[in-house]
């Protein structure tokens, strides 16, 4: 039986491995200026690992998005072996409708942004729970989501958080 093989890509971090949270805490407190957004994988977790992707392995990611100036937002996944779980972090619901840009240009919904605080929170979880979504942190379900969530095509005129 081979092992779950993980990635890590934040910032100026890349290793094929869960970081010790230590190695990564300064982006969250300190070195806000990254431009990709960071990303755990975990491909082939619970014993799945030499399962065929895509429908018998389990892969579980974490994205972390760095909204300039605002916050972050983080977008949990399980994906294959029957699961297909998709969860946002949960921040003020009323700002649905509100957008903010992460810093690639991409349009996300306000109430999915928490502070950096709140983010390492459930990173830090992430890691040492080897791909366990927190409790640490509320949650929105992608499947519960109001249309006010996604942004509407692009060239219409949005609310933008600044």
């Amino acid at each position: 039986m081979g092992q779950a093989t993980h990635v890590c890509s934040i910032g100026s971090f890349f290793a094929s491995r869960w970081p010790a949270p230590e190695e990564i805490r300064q982006y969250f407190f300190e070195d806000l200026d990254w431009e990709a957004d960071g990303s755990f994988f975990l491909y082939g977790a619970q014993g799945t690992e030499n399962e065929d992707p895509y429908s018998k392995r389990i892969d579980i990611s974490l994205a972390v998005f760095l909204i300039p100036d605002v916050g972050m937002v983080l977008h949990w996944s399980k994906a294959g072996g029957g699961h297909s779980e998709h969860f946002y972090s949960r921040g003020d619901v009323l700002l649905y409708g509100q957008f903010a840009s992460d810093g690639l240009g991409e349009l996300i919904s306000g109430a999915f942004v928490i502070s950096p605080d709140q983010a390492w929170l459930a990173v830090t979880d992430f890691i040492l729970r080897d791909g366990c979504r927190s409790d640490r942190i509320a949650w929105l379900d992608e499947a519960d989501l109001p249309d006010e969530a996604i942004p509407p095509d692009v060239g219409e005129t949005l609310p933008v958080i600044e």
